[in-house]
């Protein structure tokens, strides 16, 4: 699953526990490579565990504890960050119009 770099270290600093995505491809129970770009080979020692999924439909406002899930935001401010990651604004952007799919997980960490 791809992050930014900034959201890695969350991840790994157990800040972060929660993502949304425009696509349900990430199945509960799986267990997917943490990766900062495509075709990258993801970190060696740490995987997430999609734990929960659930579809929320515009118009997007998440609550308080699933902003501070997703990297310690507001709620407002992860609705900025996400019309950032995915552009335009709330109104304007095709994207703002289609469901995206939450998704919780918990950090794997692999032996050595």
């Amino acid at each position: 699953m791809i992050f930014s770099i900034n959201h890695i270290r969350q991840i790994c600093g157990g800040e972060k526990t929660q993502t949304r995505r425009l696509s349900d491809k990430y199945q509960v129970g799986h267990t997917y490579s943490i990766q900062e770009h495509y075709g990258g080979s993801g970190l060696k020692f740490s995987k997430i565990r999609i734990t929960d999924k659930r579809l929320e439909h515009p118009p997007f406002l998440i609550s308080e504890a699933d902003a501070k899930a997703e990297g310690g935001y507001t709620s407002e401010e992860y609705e900025e960050l996400w019309i950032i990651m995915y552009g335009g604004n709330r109104r304007e952007s095709p994207r703002a119009r289609y469901p995206r799919w939450a998704y919780t997980f918990k950090l794997i960490k692999l032996g050595l």
